[in-house]
């Protein structure tokens, strides 16, 4: 980490920022310290604070850092935000989205696309809705406003995508960037670090055989993941792990790219190193073989990774069962 930044706050913005308590002392251990651009990162894809407090906490890091990239991140934070008034003839849509435990993926309300005149509106609106919701922590439900500007020919253009979560507010945007013949293409701030991707690539404290929850609520359930193998911290494809997909499918895929949700890549938000920890309350029948394959494979790579070169060749396992038979042959001596 560059020393011109204070410790405090350095440590300020990795506790606001992160929710996994493992994550958090993990990154402010001397040797994990991230730098500026990490930094600017992780507060930009944040779950738990809104585009406001990222914008500020982007203006304080431009600032100590000198450098261009943060503080155009910042220009972009306050365009989004001063995007909240409009103008004559602007409006706002808002979509109530969800993550459909029957349909394994987004569903949308029957009230979609409602029409506000003004920010105000909006938030009166999903005020309204919030009394035929019952939330609880479990809840997989979202907002996505959309700002809506009148071009010369007096059709609406769709300038930005909000994303809102109810009880804290705006986390996200995505600004339109260009309008051709295959409509607008929509580009998240964290394009000037992660190529515009929610993944986050850092170290991280987890080890093989490390069974881990991953949580990205709103967007999508809490799923559990048994940890196959670590690699440099520098590998976007670092941490691989066992897990079971929503077609009730064993398996592997890169934690840091949020695998486990690819096909909700367009819609989830959250990378999964935000809240993953390591798991030791109950697991579902079809978890529990994670508790199985962990003591075979602990804390080795080389072990580990015999187990996902045979599930990335073989990806056939709805039973729990017969994997665990297959995972214990492969250590049998022969």
């Amino acid at each position: 980490m560059n020393k011109k930044l204070p410790e405090s706050q350095y440590k300020r913005i990795i506790f606001r920022t992160f929710p996994s308590r493992q994550m958090r002392e993990f990154l402010c251990l001397p040797e994990n310290m991230l730098n500026y651009f990490g930094l600017a990162e992780i507060i930009i894809g944040s779950p738990e604070i809104t585009i406001t407090e990222k914008y500020e906490f982007l203006c304080s890091l431009a600032n100590e850092s000198g450098e261009k990239e943060i503080s155009e991140s910042a220009d972009d934070f306050k365009a989004a935000i001063d995007n909240l008034v409009c103008a004559p003839g602007e409006i706002f849509t808002v979509d109530d989205p969800w993550y459909d435990e029957d349909i394994k993926d987004v569903a949308y309300g029957g009230f979609s696309n409602q029409p506000c005149l003004n920010y105000d509106k909006v938030l009166g609106y999903i005020d309204w809705n919030e009394r035929f919701e019952e939330r609880d922590e479990e809840c997989t439900s979202w907002y996505n406003i959309k700002k809506w500007v009148p071009d010369e020919d007096g059709r609406f253009i769709n300038t930005y995508i909000y994303y809102y979560i109810y009880g804290i507010g705006i986390c996200w945007f995505a600004a339109c960037r260009e309008h051709g013949d295959e409509g607008p293409y929509f580009r998240l701030p964290e394009h000037k670090y992660s190529s515009s991707c929610i993944d986050l690539n850092m170290a991280t404290p987890f080890r093989v055989g490390d069974i881990v929850r991953i949580d990205c609520r709103p967007f999508a359930p809490p799923v559990n993941a048994l940890i196959l193998y670590t690699g440099p911290d520098w590998d976007c494809c670092s941490l691989l792990a066992l897990y079971r997909d929503d077609k009730g499918y064993y398996r592997t895929g890169a934690v840091k790219h949020t695998d486990m949700w690819m096909h909700l890549r367009g819609d989830n938000m959250i990378s999964a190193l935000y809240r993953i920890e390591t798991y030791d309350g109950e697991l579902s029948e079809y978890d529990r073989i994670y508790k199985e394959i962990s003591p075979l494979i602990y804390g080795d790579n080389e072990k580990g990774d015999k187990v996902w070169s045979y599930l990335s060749e073989n990806r056939d396992f709805t039973s729990p069962g017969e994997l665990l038979e297959k995972v214990k042959g492969l250590f049998e001596e022969k």
